[in-house]
């Protein structure tokens, strides 16, 4: 697999008090998208198309534990009409 660089823009929208975040990366894959701060959690969605042309869209929640160490994101990506439902586990550890 080639390897590949990209690069995530995430700030605050003052006029739509949201989170907005852009990503972009060197295979000519982009999304854009918002995300809103709901009983502790993050709610998030997101459309781009990929490098070669196919739609995407990307709805996630983003909850937080073990005083922030831990994140699980869960939601779905669509891509041309087919749904495919994810859930990641992140952990900060320390060396």
């Amino acid at each position: 697999a080639k390897k590949g660089s990209g690069m995530q823009l995430l700030f605050w929208d003052p006029a739509k008090k949201k989170l907005r975040v852009t990503v972009v990366d060197s295979g000519g894959n982009f999304d854009q998208g918002t995300g809103s701060i709901e009983a502790g959690s993050l709610e998030w969605a997101s459309f781009g198309n990929f490098a070669d042309g196919r739609a995407v869209e990307y709805k996630w929640k983003t909850t937080f534990s073990d005083d922030g160490n831990t994140h699980v994101h869960t939601g779905f990506v669509e891509v041309n009409g087919v749904r495919n439902n994810f859930s990641d586990t992140l952990k900060r550890v320390v060396k």
